[in-house]
């Protein structure tokens, strides 16, 4: 929209209005968006907290404050010492996504009652977290270790906790939006570099000094 009011040159296929997402696609999609700024070297996380159809916090996994990150220095603890994935966290300088975005949020004082959008389902710890902020909801797209997904899904149960896994078809759509997005992204950069070619010939920033 905002290249067509600029240029006068419409690229998005009317398809795209007939095949939006829903709200928790959006969502997902947002936290997919938020993982993208993890430093983590292993695996980018991400989560949002929603209240209201709003997001009220998001975070992902990435170096504890005033820690130099594994992206920073190159290199990843965990791998070095052949730790498998799940396992022994501790030896970990990150705080996860799922604690992130409760910490952005404000804790159990602006979490209560709301719903978190995760792309990996949490922790053991992080599921406590997620009980002692008081979420309600959760939604994620994948799980990344078959033990600790039982017992965190065995916490989260325990506490009340409405877990829903984000379908095929949700991920689908979530995808051909994320590939229409990038062709859009590329046409707005070439009609940057080429905007003579697109500015009416009477706007401003093609008027010669007299």
């Amino acid at each position: 929209m905002f290249i067509s009011l600029c240029y006068g040159v419409s690229i998005m296929p009317t398809e795209f209005f007939d095949d939006r997402l829903n709200w928790d696609e959006r969502f997902m999609a947002n936290a997919l968006l938020v993982a993208m700024g993890s430093s983590c070297l292993m695996r980018r996380v991400g989560a949002v907290i929603v209240k209201d159809k709003r997001v009220i916090g998001s975070g992902y996994n990435g170096a504890a404050p005033g820690v130099t990150s594994c992206r920073e220095k190159g290199k990843c603890l965990r791998k070095e010492m052949e730790i498998e994935s799940g396992r022994d966290k501790d030896y970990c300088q990150a705080l996860h996504a799922e604690m992130n975005s409760i910490l952005n949020a404000g804790g159990r004082s602006g979490c209560n009652g709301n719903v978190m959008y995760s792309t990996t389902f949490p922790c053991t710890n992080c599921s406590k977290s997620i009980l002692g902020a008081g979420i309600d909801t959760l939604y994620y797209l994948g799980e990344y270790d078959r033990e600790e997904f039982s017992l965190s899904d065995y916490t989260l149960k325990q506490g009340k906790v409405k877990i829903i896994k984000v379908d095929e078809t949700s991920l689908d759509k979530i995808c051909s939006c994320f590939e229409e997005l990038d062709s859009h992204i590329k046409s707005y950069n070439f009609r940057l570099i080429n905007r003579d070619k697109y500015l009416p010939k009477n706007d401003i920033g093609n008027k010669q000094a007299t």
